[in-house]
């Protein structure tokens, strides 16, 4: 604040960190890593969340708690880079499938930059609106596009999408009586089931499967997902489940 000249309208203190205005208003800085430590925070009109692809959604829901004020409207921003559609920035204001869920097709705010819908105001920039940006590092992005093509489309295009490497690139999804046609038509296919623990925020996952090992396909034709539920609940559900037919 010295070097801007604004001590004099500008308190500056560490702890906790904060900017204090002449007016009562203040500027508080916060990390996420411990949520919990939010609950002392009242009297919050705005709240600005950087890189909010970086939080877990338990954060963002602990300051929505946080968010109330008795007199002032109430704002939340949230500014990030598109990451993986994975990501609960944009199950939560795009599209959760999982959960029937859908707010806003991603790629129509690629093309419109500027969206509001009910309560919600979506804004879509890339590296040409950075003023700041020099011609020759908007270069090097353009040349992502050549040799990591998943980072162009974050960093240049400003794209959700499929983040990192897939696990089954090849992966189709077809009517259940398809796959189990071709799944009978199989010499001899390898059956197995498979089983992975998840919690609170994690499934817990069956699945069956057929592979092919002529054709080299892998077909899982049945599938079972559910979380948070206590152990003993999930064990009762599972003795419910409609058994393999041999």
């Amino acid at each position: 604040m010295n070097d801007l000249g604004l001590d004099h309208v500008i308190q500056c203190r560490t702890s906790p960190l904060m900017l204090k205005f002449h007016n009562g208003s203040r500027i508080i800085f916060k990390g996420l890593d411990k949520p919990a430590k939010l609950k002392s925070i009242n009297n919050i009109s705005i709240i600005w969340i950087e890189e909010c692809s970086e939080v877990k959604y338990e954060g963002f829901k602990e300051l929505l708690g946080r968010l109330r004020h008795p007199t002032l409207d109430l704002h939340m921003i949230l500014s990030t880079n598109p990451v993986g559609q994975d990501n609960w920035t944009y199950r939560h204001f795009f599209k959760d499938d999982q959960n029937n869920r859908f707010i806003l097709d991603d790629e129509r705010l690629y093309k419109e930059r500027t969206i509001a819908i009910n309560d919600t105001y979506y804004h879509h920039s890339t590296a040409e609106d950075n003023l700041f940006l020099p011609v020759s590092y908007i270069k090097q992005l353009d040349e992502l596009k050549e040799y990591d093509p998943d980072l162009y489309r974050i960093a240049r295009k400003g794209h959700f999408g499929i983040n990192g490497i897939r696990v089954l690139p090849q992966f189709e999804v077809q009517p259940h009586e398809d796959v189990m046609l071709a799944i009978s038509n199989i010499n001899r296919p390898l059956l197995r089931a498979g089983m992975d623990f998840g919690f609170v925020e994690s499934y817990n996952a069956l699945i069956r499967l057929a592979v092919d090992h002529e054709k080299k396909y892998l077909y899982i034709y049945w599938e079972y997902y559910q979380k948070a539920q206590p152990m003993m609940k999930r064990y009762k559900s599972s003795s419910n489940l409609p058994k393999q037919k041999s």
